[in-house]
C-alpha cells in the first residue's frame, strides 16, 4: 500500500472512533416505575404525566398491562409525577430527581378512593302493599297461563 493511502486510511479510522464517543453519551436520563394498589396488584392502562418543575418539560404515557411506564430522553432536574385518578383510586403525585445517563425507579401506589354514600332504609316500601294480618299464600292460576304452559307428549300411562 502506498504510503498517503494508510495515511487516510489513519486518518478516517481515528475519526470514526473519536466520533463513537461523542454519539455515545445520553444527555438525559430515564424514569421507570409501577403503578399498585395497597395489596400490590398492579394498575394497569394508568395515564402518567411527568412535569418538569425546573424546566418545561411535560409528557404522558400510560402504564401497559403490568402496570409498568418508562419514559426515556428526560433532561436532568426535579419533577413531578402524577398518575390521574381512576376507577376507584385517587390521583397521586411524587416527586423526583432524574440524572443523566440513570434510570430513575419511580414505584407509585394509589389509594382507594373512598366516597360518602347515604342509604335511607324505611319500613314502608314504596309501592308495595304488605298486609301482616293476613298470613295464607295464594296465587291465582287462569285457564290462560295454563294453555300457554308448554306441551309435552306422555310416553306412558297410569
Amino acid at each position: 500500500m502506498s504510503r498517503n493511502f494508510r495515511l487516510i486510511l489513519l486518518i478516517i479510522s481515528s475519526f470514526l472512533i473519536l466520533t463513537a464517543n461523542v454519539f455515545g453519551q445520553r444527555s438525559g436520563g430515564a424514569i421507570e416505575g409501577t403503578i399498585k394498589d395497597p395489596q400490590g396488584a398492579v394498575i394497569p392502562n394508568a395515564n402518567v404525566t411527568i412535569t418538569g418543575t425546573s424546566i418545561g418539560f411535560n409528557r404522558t404515557v400510560q402504564s401497559d398491562g403490568n402496570g409498568v411506564f418508562k419514559v426515556q430522553q428526560v433532561p436532568p432536574g426535579n419533577y413531578k409525577i402524577t398518575v390521574a385518578s381512576i376507577s376507584g383510586f385517587s390521583e397521586r403525585t411524587v416527586e423526583i430527581l432524574v440524572v443523566v445517563e440513570k434510570t430513575t425507579a419511580a414505584d407509585i401506589e394509589l389509594s382507594v378512593n373512598s366516597q360518602a354514600v347515604n342509604v335511607e332504609v324505611g319500613t314502608d316500601p314504596i309501592g308495595v302493599n304488605v298486609d301482616s294480618t293476613d298470613s295464607k299464600i295464594q296465587t291465582n292460576i287462569t285457564a290462560n297461563l295454563i294453555e300457554s304452559l308448554p306441551k309435552f307428549p306422555v310416553w306412558f300411562r297410569f
